[in-house]
């Protein structure tokens, strides 16, 4: 069914794709892996997935409520860039949908 047939209650991330499903993945594999981080270094880390994972990080990282991430749009192969280190999560770009070429750009980007 398409978005509007659904209820608003059915945007959200769903069991057992949750925020805490999707974050607890994100800690278990990347963040607290102690393979990746026994020593420090910095590395890049590519997360691909669909629009509703997505949404369950981007709620996770940027603590989002329910009712935002219901009304955000996410480009189909838009791009999302993140920095995670000491003090936390940044955001650098949200939804960058720049690479397709298109003239019209819904991304948020940092601002220096």
């Amino acid at each position: 069914p398409s978005r509007s047939s659904r209820s608003p209650s059915s945007w959200a991330c769903p069991i057992p794709l949750s925020v805490r499903g999707a974050s607890k993945w994100l800690e278990d594999e990347i963040i607290y892996n102690e393979e990746l981080t026994s020593e420090p270094v910095s590395m890049r880390v590519a997360v691909v997935g669909h629009g509703t994972a997505s949404r369950c990080l981007f709620q996770y990282i940027m603590r989002f409520d329910d009712m935002f991430l219901r009304r955000m749009s996410i480009e189909n192969t838009s791009i999302a860039r993140f920095i995670f280190d000491d003090e936390g999560w940044s955001v650098l770009k949200l939804n960058d949908a720049t690479h397709l070429g298109t003239s019209e750009s819904h991304s948020l980007e940092a601002q220096p």
